[in-house]
């Protein structure tokens, strides 16, 4: 006999009978309890679990026997609805129920949520929030599971932004061809009404994961470039890279490139990006690989940019699925893009595929290219030729949209470098001799300006990719602007260097060029925060105490959350890109000076690493302002090496290295560093303070700027630095200005008359920074009271009212 038990059940008991060839061929089966089940050859067990088998006789001999496991009956899982929620709501239940009648055990997946029970609790964040339902089965049922998913919001949202730009009024960069950032005094304060919105693209590594650069297949031929003999091209339609990223050949759900792509959007004060959905295909596990990580900077106070979409094959249809999978459960709902108090999309709304319900719910304007913009109103254009049309409501004359591109297509010709109506000639390599200026691009956003809307779209981000053609046009002769074959191969919207539209750096080429033209222009368009002013000299102590920094402005900011690593499988599966260099996250830096020193302070989000460690903490000073001296513009370094937790160095730049070290204090706590500076030190002895400088933690080797751009962190990002610009501390009695400002008598125990030779307001400052006296409005002359004030040494500041700012130091005894 047989004793066989499956999981927890009673056992049942085979009695055997009939042998063939050592295997029973029948017999009774019976239940724990004897009854009568059926005969050998029926029964089955309907479980997959752990099943035990117990086979004797009197003498313990073993026998073989066939026990029968046949499917289980399958079953489904389906949850009550649940709506979105907001971070206040309370505990709420939820519920889901097997189709078995059996009972469901739910847990959290992911999200900002908590579960006891079926009782789901918020933590306070915004987010999507999975839950998975459970039924584990049994001897009948299979086992089945499912998800549920709603999103937690904030109380108010659509288009609230979580932050501003203000931590970036006192960054200023040179590109990499010597062109300037434009500054506050140039662009002006922040304009209202003023949107910046950038194509975007989410298909890398959807639709093939074998890379073919197209440049560097051209060049491996250079007698006939476009030539379909050579074997390096992949398949007619496989998908080719028309260069290599900065990123490298990457896959768009990439964490770590997404973050990167929307820092330095936000960074350009990008409103919105419009996903590129135009071939029917929504990408939406990408899109909310994207939103996943938008909102994690949004809690760390990086105000990216909203999000909308782009439709035009099957648009209705496409419009329809996007609002059923994504927009009617409420999914990264603060993310979205709203005008004129609806979430926007761009589409077609004369499709008569979209429902009525659908159609209502959305803001929709057509976007194409070269629609009938001027004769047409609710066009929003996402390319058109210079000189642009501009998109219109009611009134044809009243702008509310223009499109700005970097380039149109290799077919017309229409590359980067093509402006004042025709294509420079094009070298045998396809690129021209201005492909790196941006002349196209420059040109079309001279027409924006002009025309100012309330809408610029940038075509645009992060395109990268086209599929491979063959040439099939007889009437037509000439390609990229050189001749071209029957049967060669060719790309319709990229090709190279010269013919694409992406603005996103390249790998080598023009690297990251066509970003700060864009940031430069889009300042010119929507005005900037002023700079914050430097605060009156003062004196600082290195005692780990670093209150009397709290007062001292600016602050120089920077992102939070820049050192995440790298782990993730590039466009080409076999490859993983990976990226450790991550380490202190820097987030704010601070500067002071008194007669002999300059001071300098920095704050990281978490705890320090080891002094120890390479490239820790390196802070750049360009004394000059000036690119062509120092490395890189920069002419000292501080912590290039530390002696100690207590002193550490700077150095020079001798033309080929670091050197001249000469000895500074540094006071070192848990997430905070001061130090400092001998202005003899730098040559700043009797000079004004006008500078430009950089912290960077683990760059790598300093071989050139590239180094801040992906390794490590760098306050501020990539080519960027700080721009200091201080007060002038005057010693003694001596005078900035004698025509300008009088204190008498100085040193001074009574009364104390400030004389200026305009109306002025008055500020007085003790020297940790403390105001001491403030004028109500402006004035020539001050009489003030100084008795009862602690002796000791005072700064004035007197500021006019074309906001000339002048100090001088006086004493009272």
């Amino acid at each position: 006999m047989i004793y066989v038990f499956v999981n927890d059940e009673p056992h049942f008991l085979i009695q055997l009978s009939d042998k063939e060839n050592l295997t029973y061929t029948s017999g009774s089966v019976y239940d724990s309890e004897m009854d009568a089940l059926g005969s050998f050859a029926e029964r089955e067990v309907k479980e997959n679990g752990k099943v035990a088998i117990c086979q004797r006789n009197a003498t313990l001999r073993l026998f073989n026997a066939k026990v029968s496991n046949s499917e289980l009956l399958e079953q489904s899982i389906s949850f009550d609805p649940v709506d979105s929620k907001n971070v206040e709501d309370p505990p709420f239940e939820i519920n889901a129920t097997a189709s078995s009648g059996l009972p469901v055990t739910y847990s959290i997946v992911s999200g900002p949520a908590q579960i006891e029970g079926n009782i789901i609790s918020l933590t306070g964040q915004i987010g999507l929030v999975e839950v998975l339902a459970t039924q584990e089965g049994n001897t009948q049922y299979a086992a089945a599971s499912a998800k549920l998913t709603f999103y937690v919001g904030e109380v108010d949202s659509g288009n609230t932004p979580v932050a501003n730009h203000d931590y970036m009024s006192n960054w200023v960069v040179t590109d990499a061809l010597g062109r300037e950032m434009p500054t506050f005094d140039e662009v002006g304060p922040v304009r209202d009404n003023r949107t910046v919105g950038v194509f975007y693209y989410l298909w890398a590594g959807y639709h093939g994961d074998e890379v073919y650069d197209i440049s560097k297949i051209m060049e491996s031929n250079p007698s006939h470039p476009l030539s379909s003999d050579n074997p390096a091209w992949g398949a007619v339609n496989q998908f080719h890279w028309w260069g290599e990223s900065e990123y490298g050949y990457f896959r768009s759900e990439d964490p770590w490139v997404i973050r990167r792509d929307l820092q330095m959007l936000s960074n350009a004060r990008v409103d919105f990006i419009f996903f590129d959905v135009t071939n029917a295909v929504t990408y939406l596990e990408t899109v909310k690989e994207l939103c996943k990580v938008s909102l994690q900077m949004r809690l760390e106070g990086i105000p990216t940019p909203d999000i909308c979409f782009l439709t035009n094959a099957r648009s209705g249809q496409i419009m329809n699925e996007l609002y059923d999978e994504f927009y009617s459960k409420d999914l990264y709902k603060d993310l979205w893009f709203y005008w004129q108090f609806k979430p926007l999309i761009l589409g077609i709304e004369s499709d008569p595929d979209l429902r009525p319900e659908v159609r209502n719910f959305f803001k929709i304007r057509r976007s194409w290219a070269h629609t009938n913009t001027v004769n047409e109103p609710f066009h929003w254009q996402w390319l058109d030729k210079f000189p642009q049309d501009w998109g219109w409501v009611n009134d044809p004359n009243i702008p509310e949209q223009i499109t700005v591109s970097t380039a149109h297509h290799p077919e017309s010709p229409y590359g980067k470098s093509y402006h004042n109506g025709s294509q420079p000639t094009v070298n045998a390599d396809y690129t021209s001799s201005i492909t790196h200026e941006g002349k196209g691009f420059e040109e079309q956003w001279k027409r924006a300006l002009e025309v100012d809307p309330q809408v610029v779209m940038i075509t645009q981000w992060n395109e990268w990719l086209a599929q491979r053609k063959l040439w099939d046009n007889p009437s037509k002769t000439h390609y990229g602007g050189r001749p071209i074959s029957h049967g060669d191969t060719y790309f319709v919207d990229v090709l190279n260097v010269e013919f694409n539209r992406d603005i996103a750096p390249m790998k080598g080429g023009y690297t990251d060029s066509y970003y700060y033209q864009m940031m430069s222009n889009i300042l010119r368009y929507k005005g900037m925060d002023e700079p914050e002013a430097a605060s009156p000299p003062k004196t600082i102590t290195l005692d780990n105490d670093y209150s009397d920094w709290q007062d001292v402005t600016p602050s120089f900011g920077d992102p939070a959350g820049d050192v995440e690593h790298r782990d993730f499988m590039g466009y080409d599966k076999s490859v993983q890109y990976t990226n450790t260099t991550g380490r202190n996250d820097i987030v704010e830096s601070k500067v002071m000076s008194d007669d002999e020193n300059l001071y300098f302070y920095v704050r990281t989000n978490q705890a320090l690493t080891s002094s120890t460690d390479n490239f820790w903490m390196l802070l750049f000073i360009d004394v000059d302002r000036d690119l062509k001296t120092g490395w890189e513009g920069y002419d000292f370094v501080v912590n290039h090496s530390l002696n100690s937790a207590m002193e550490t160095t700077i150095k020079e730049w001798s033309g080929t290295e670091w050197g001249n070290a000469q000895q500074l204090s540094i006071s070192i706590s848990d997430r905070e560093i001061e130090l400092a500076i001998p202005r003899v030190a730098m040559g700043l002895e009797n000079s004004s303070l006008n500078f430009h400088f950089k912290w960077a933690d683990n760059p790598g080797e300093l071989n050139d700027e590239t180094t801040f751009f992906l390794n490590g962190d760098a306050a501020p990002d990539r080519r960027f630095r700080y721009h200091y610009k201080g007060q002038s501390l005057i010693t003694g009695n001596e005078k900035l200005n004698q025509s300008w400002i009088n204190a008498y008598p100085n040193p001074a125990d009574d009364k104390l008359q400030v004389t200026l030779t305009s109306k002025s307001y008055l500020i007085i400052y003790n020297l940790t920074g403390q105001i001491i006296y403030k004028s109500e409005k402006p004035n020539k002359v001050f009489e003030i009271n100084v008795d009862g004030w602690k002796k000791g040494t005072y700064v004035i500041q007197a500021r006019g009212q074309s906001n000339t700012v002048i100090t001088e130091k006086i004493i009272v005894e």
